[in-house]
């Protein structure tokens, strides 16, 4: 049976398509794992010396760029520019791995319960290991 004459016909390999495919689910799976929370800070790396008009960015990147401080998550620039997880996850990651940017704890956000136990110290053996450091420095 032959389509109607309104529709175009077009011959597709599909092995292509599959690959791509693949392609992105690997991406997308590699970017989870590297940024798993979007509700965390990005902060820029201190870098002495370093000149900002010596980076190559795109526009998308700016865009970024000009959002990034420790009290913006990542999904607050993502929404701002009205990105998708996928686009702000390449464009973070990419900033990360180029050295320009850190993630960190969004400012005012508190330490989760884990962070604030603070592990005992035993006394004794604290006691120890700085006697033993002292008389090692001591025998130099």
């Amino acid at each position: 049976m032959l389509p109607p004459d309104d529709r175009i016909v077009m011959r597709l390999d599909l092995e292509n398509i599959i690959i791509e495919g693949a392609r992105r689910m690997r991406e997308w799976e590699q970017l989870q794992e590297e940024l798993p929370n979007l509700d965390m800070a990005l902060d820029f790396l201190q870098r002495p010396g370093a000149n900002i008009r010596d980076v190559n960015l795109n526009v998308e990147e700016w865009k970024v760029v000009s959002y990034i401080n420790p009290k913006n998550t990542i999904r607050q620039i993502m929404k701002a520019n009205k990105m998708n997880e996928l686009e702000i996850r390449r464009i973070v990651y990419g900033l990360i791995q180029a050295g320009l940017v850190e993630v960190v704890r969004p400012a005012g956000m508190p330490l989760p319960p884990q962070a604030r136990q603070v592990p005992a110290v035993d006394k004794r053996q604290q006691s120890s290991l700085v006697n033993r450091l002292i008389d090692r420095i001591r025998s130099l």
